[in-house]
């Protein structure tokens, strides 16, 4: 998954145009989401909205920050729109 993060990760700094910083904080909490993942044994490429929903619990501050929300969906939208997705079990409603 670590090749994967690496690829997002250019994806936002280099094509989206995101700062050094938000690229950094990403990297950071994006390794977070992968051990999340790893000790729940999720695969990445299988993750659901309630995943992401339950991640983000475990992560809130309660300081109203929604990045928190935004960094896996945006993260798991872009893993599925690639040629790594074979099955795609991710959906989102509002």
């Amino acid at each position: 998954m670590k090749d994967v993060i690496y690829e997002f990760l250019d994806y936002i700094l280099l094509e989206r145009k995101y700062s050094d910083f938000t690229e950094t904080s990403y990297e950071l909490d994006l390794f977070k989401y992968e051990e999340y993942l790893n000790n729940h044994k999720i695969n990445y490429l299988k993750v659901n909205y309630n995943n992401i929903s339950d991640f983000n619990l475990l992560c809130d501050t309660g300081k109203g920050n929604d990045k928190d929300l935004l960094f896996p969906y945006s993260f798991s939208k872009k893993i599925l729109k690639s040629d790594l997705a074979f099955s795609n079990s991710f959906s989102v409603e509002y």
